[in-house]
């Protein structure tokens, strides 16, 4: 079915696309190099479909694509959009940000584009109008200022899963964001892979208590002890039952001593 469904987009036959998909629910259309043309034949028949999961990463679509996908999905029955490793930019990020408040997604995944402080910042903007759960935004360049608009709107936004990995957040960033934990509804907070230090690490754990957070992941980041031992301190006191720290500065034993606070947390 799949390969004649990207058949019929290459073609550009709708009708026969339409066709195709009257009856799916879930399409995965990911790894087919389909590009903005082939994003744009999608669109076409989106609101005539039964399509709630729609995954298209890995296509090379650019603005133009997501802009095509982000104006018939007020009017499609889309809820989960994949649109991961591809080229889309801040005018892509821009188009869907337009529309969020007006659409059924309740998640969407942006990893591993182009988009920047900019595109954050118009996501942010929309959030708390949105029914967005699950935002993925890892492997971008939206740094500090990107992080610090979405800080801004967490706690008026339906998020529960925030998903930021390799965007050259620093500790100005993972400040923002820990200033609203204990107001959002933030369970799972992804900050892997970006250039937080002791700073942001204690400003973490400070409000660690009082969040909703039980995924934190803190991975391949400049922690050293004094961030380690902070996030150690209060874990106890937290509903923390995942926490990674693998790829930082703080030793072996300092390693197993959190290993065993999480361990005791997930027997809670």
């Amino acid at each position: 079915m799949t390969a004649e469904i990207v058949q019929a987009i290459i073609n550009n036959d709708i009708e026969g696309l339409r066709l195709l998909v009257k009856d799916v629910i879930y399409l995965n259309l990911s790894y087919n190099n389909i590009g903005d043309a082939g994003a744009e034949v999608i669109a076409k028949v989106l609101p005539d479909s039964k399509v709630t999961h729609l995954y298209l990463s890995y296509n090379i679509i650019g603005d133009a694509g997501a802009e095509a996908i982000a104006k018939v999905l007020p009017d499609s029955k889309i809820t989960y959009l994949g649109l991961s490793a591809n080229n889309i930019g801040d005018t892509g990020a821009e188009a869907l940000a337009k529309v969020l408040p007006d659409s059924n997604l309740t998640h969407l995944y942006l990893w591993g584009n182009n988009i920047g402080d900019a595109g954050a910042e118009a996501l942010a903007k929309v959030l708390p109008d949105s029914n967005l759960t699950h935002l993925g935004l890892s492997a971008n360049n939206i740094g500090d200022a990107g992080a610090e608009a979405l800080a801004k709107v967490l706690p008026d936004s339906n998020l529960t899963h925030l998903y930021l990995w390799g965007n050259n957040i620093g500790d100005a960033g993972a400040e923002a964001i820990a200033k609203v934990l204990p107001d959002s509804k933030i369970t799972y907070l992804g900050l892997s892979a970006n250039n937080i230090g002791d700073t942001g690490a204690e400003a973490l754990a400070k409000v660690l208590p009082d969040s909703n957070l039980t995924h934190l992941y803190l991975s391949d980041n400049n922690i050293g002890v004094a961030g380690a031992e902070a996030l150690a301190k209060v874990l106890p006191d937290s509903k923390v039952t995942h926490l990674g720290l693998s790829g930082n500065n703080i030793g072996a034993d300092l390693c197993k001593k959190i290993d065993n606070l999480i361990t005791n947390n997930r027997s809670k």
